[in-house]
């Protein structure tokens, strides 16, 4: 039997990959206490759910691992897995917008946190498809384009003519201040029969670089891709997760481990990038997708 058909399984979400690898890195440091649970919202958290919860819908993707050196010797120079993430319709015509973290993105991040230049790993989505409530079987997507500094990708549904999905308006939007609270919608695991669930946070504080984005109070790993959204409906933007692009960044060494470790639990986190900055760089993704960029 070949390597590449010996690694076909379905491994663990990508969200237990990203925790386990902050756990590895911070092993070192001295227990950190845990964010404290946020208030109340105040929302009417039945209402928001019934309100948005067709617009999240269930991606199913394969990803294709290429990988190359010594570690593609060991264990084969391709592997495939199925995994899958939440993601929302931000278009009635079927425009699905992910985190690409959430499709793969995440195996570029622990190839640049722990070995850098020196892992040759890619990982590419393949074989889309979309589950949505109302819809009996999944729909089959293209994937259009990848933003891998914004941490997100845009999938476009196969769907039958004259079919219109439920969508969040990205250009229904707010700014929010420190200490206004959001609600985020997704979707659980399979074993769960993916129940449209609900997180509720409130925003820390807003940073300027490497560009605009609001900080959660609390962990919200577990939304990302998703919208943040005001209690009265009102987009504040997406979650998504950021990192820095030059694996160098990072690499401190053998003596410089702690304090990579420290960095690692600061930048492993769910930022919101704005709405308005999302409805942007949504325009520059249709622009690339049509001129086959």
């Amino acid at each position: 039997m070949s390597p590449s058909r010996r690694a076909m399984r379905r491994p663990p979400s990508p969200l237990p990959w990203i925790t386990a690898l902050l756990t590895a890195l911070a092993c070192a440091l001295p227990a950190l206490p845990l964010p404290a649970e946020p208030p109340p919202s105040g929302a009417d958290l039945g209402k928001v759910l019934a309100d948005r919860a067709a617009a999240v819908v269930t991606v199913q993707v394969v990803v294709q691992i290429k990988m190359g050196g010594e570690m593609g010797s060991q264990m084969g120079e391709k592997q495939e897995f199925q995994t899958e993430a939440s993601c929302v319709v931000i278009d009635p015509n079927g425009l699905v917008l992910c985190s690409n973290t959430l499709l793969g993105g995440y195996m570029s991040l622990i190839q640049r946190v722990m070995g850098g230049g020196k892992m040759e790993m890619t990982a590419t989505p393949t074989q889309l498809k979309v589950l949505f409530a109302d819809e009996a079987k999944p729909l089959e997507a293209k994937l259009l384009v990848r933003d891998t500094d914004l941490d997100l990708a845009w999938l476009q549904v196969k769907a039958p003519e004259g079919k219109k999905f439920a969508y969040v308006d990205l250009t229904r939007s707010a700014t929010p201040k420190v200490g206004d609270p959001f609600v985020a919608i997704r979707r659980l695991d399979k074993f769960f029969d993916r129940t449209a669930t609900v997180y509720e946070g409130r925003i820390g504080g807003t940073v300027k670089k490497p560009r605009t984005l609001y900080v959660p109070t609390a962990t919200a790993e577990s939304s990302l891709g998703l919208p943040a959204l005001a209690p009265t409906g009102e987009v504040l933007g997406i979650l998504v997760l950021q990192f820095p692009d030059e694996a160098g960044d990072l690499d401190a060494g053998p003596f410089g481990r702690l304090e990579t470790s420290a960095r690692v639990q600061d930048l492993i986190r769910g930022f919101i990038l704005p709405a308005a900055d999302v409805v942007k760089a949504t325009k520059r993704a249709a622009e690339s997708g049509k001129s086959g960029k």
